[in-house]
């Protein structure tokens, strides 16, 4: 056997073939004193480096191809029992031991199984899996989900997969009900706060010694960051989504704006709002600030603190609640709010309402709401006639401030096939068809740097401002229990700041206390066990 096959067989997954092909890059062979050995170890290094390697980390093997193709057809007419070893050596044409290799192979994933005496037979029951998530709720996402899970099966069809659609803000009860049951899905689909308060609960799994490294590599690192708690991985993105800014253009033009130009910086923004209030036209406004206690708007206003070089964690994870930055973007918003809003306490669907039906210039969200534009407005035509988006403008920091509010796979403790489950996470987080329907259904954005590099994406002018502001966008932060706890608080006093224009300074005090009490019963109830 020559040394590329040896290394071909002997290494499972790609990391450690690729550590183990470099080792023949070794520059300790001197080219002048050893031509032979050098040229020899680099022929060689060629040829491995080279082998095409599937999506589960082994290099490509023609048995186990052909075989699995063997195993589909006799499925399909009803056969159980796969031929032998020596009939299968002359329909494919290979060696007893590229056949029984790859034949192992199908044994481990669930494909067959040995019985002594008897043969190798065809598994014809299925492993079932539960996928919970709010995607296919509602229009669009339905059909999405529906051809994602039809893939899936046709390329694993010994997996049965069940999804269970949930309303996004029913999830977190629905997941904590099934778990008093002993009944949690197996994999699920959450936001990044989701899995902070999910870990905190020992509700998730790490995922670092079932994930594919070689992928990480192909992320953004603010992405990897953003599902990394305690230094390992508890989640997988599975839709990129930093927010940015959208922008009305019939709201633009009716108030005489150039509907071409958006804002590029707060203060621009703040004169355009200001305008289209002053305007007078009947039920039209500059913003809609999410104000509502019900919605996580603290993560809708988040970027403007980091505009102002403000924030609630510092570096190194510590709350910071009372500090000036904090202070002066609170009153920021207050006179945004008064001057250039829609008056009272907005939720988000109402907001997302009011700029679909042209009543609202300017909009903050992720990349998910073009999809829902197509079903909540009346507007079929191409998006970019009536919306526009482009970065958050920019702030005192100098820089297009936002955040990431990724769209998160994880697998719950109560899984019992994690290798099925991570099969189908793998699937949805890899698969370029995949990734392609989820885009031009939903608009939702692949996790992977080298898909996003493909024309599809930056010829898109909306996909297009998503990966520019992915450059300068923050992950939100999870990795500190207590803020995660304290983000309902943060929400209700900053609500209560903006639409009763009350003191930030005096109120961001209070909830300072407040979240030092959170932080002393914690302390007391862990000393009491």
């Amino acid at each position: 056997m020559s040394a590329v096959e040896g290394l071909k067989g002997r290494y499972a997954e790609n990391h450690f073939f690729k550590i183990s092909i470099d080792k023949y890059k070794d520059t300790s062979y001197n080219k002048s004193k050893y031509p032979d050995q050098y040229n020899n170890r680099s022929e060689t290094y060629n040829k491995i480096s080279s082998c095409k390697v599937n999506q589960r980390g082994f290099p490509k093997d023609k048995a186990e191809v052909e075989i699995k193709k063997i195993i589909k057809k006799l499925r399909e007419a009803n056969v159980n029992r796969l031929p032998t070893e020596s009939e299968l050596m002359a329909r494919l044409n290979l060696g007893r031991h590229s056949i029984r290799e790859a034949i192992s192979r199908c044994v481990s994933e669930g494909l067959l199984e040995k019985v002594q005496g008897k043969g190798t037979f065809i598994i014809t029951k299925t492993r079932e899996l539960d996928f919970l998530g709010w995607i296919g709720t509602e229009p669009p996402g339905d059909m999405a989900i529906e051809k994602m899970v039809e893939g899936f099966e046709s390329k694993n069809p010994d997996i049965k997969l069940n999804y269970h659609p949930v309303p996004y803000y029913q999830t977190i009860d629905r997941m904590l009900k099934l778990s008093f049951k002993s009944k949690s899905p197996d994999v699920i689909q959450i936001t990044p706060a989701m899995l902070g308060f999910l870990h905190d609960l020992d509700y998730v799994i790490p995922l670092d010694k079932y994930i594919n490294h070689n992928h990480l590599t192909r992320r953004y690192p603010v992405d990897i960051e953003s599902t990394r708690i305690d230094k390992q991985i508890y989640a997988i993105t599975w839709a990129l989504s930093p927010l940015i800014l959208y922008y009305n253009k019939r709201v633009l033009e009716k108030v005489g704006l150039d509907p071409e130009k958006p804002p590029t910086t707060l203060e621009e923004l703040e004169q355009m709002c200001f305008h289209i209030n002053n305007s007078k036209r009947e039920n039209t406004w500059g913003i809609s600030l999410p104000l509502s206690i019900n919605d996580p708007i603290f993560l809708w206003l988040y970027p403007y603190f980091l505009s102002f070089n403000g924030g609630f964690l510092d570096r190194i994870g510590n709350i910071i609640i009372d500090c000036e930055q904090n202070v002066h973007t609170l009153n920021w918003i207050i006179n945004l709010h008064e001057n250039g809003g829609v008056p009272g306490k907005k939720d988000v669907t109402e907001g997302r309402m009011l700029f679909a039906s042209d009543h609202i210039a300017f909009w903050i969200d992720g990349p998910w709401l073009k999809g829902i534009f197509r079903e909540i407005s009346s507007f079929r035509g191409e998006f970019d006639t009536h919306y526009g988006v482009a970065k958050i403008p920019i702030g005192p920091s100098g820089k297009s401030e936002s955040v990431l509010w990724n769209h998160l796979l994880a697998i719950t403790q109560q899984c019992q096939d994690v290798e099925a489950a991570n099969k189908w996470i793998e699937y949805l987080v890899t698969n370029e068809e995949v990734l392609k329907h989820y885009y031009e259904v939903m608009g939702m954005l692949p996790p992977m740097r080298d898909v996003l590099n493909k024309e599809m994406f930056i010829r898109d002018s909306f996909a297009s401002v998503f990966i520019a502001q992915m450059e300068t966008a923050s992950h939100f932060p999870i990795a500190n229990p207590l803020f995660t706890n304290s983000v309902p608080f943060i929400s209700q006093v900053i609500s209560d700041v903006i639409a009763g224009r009350k003191d930030p300074e005096q109120k961001l005090k209070f909830l300072k206390e407040i979240i030092n009490m959170i932080k002393q019963n914690a302390f007391l109830s862990i000393f009491a066990h």
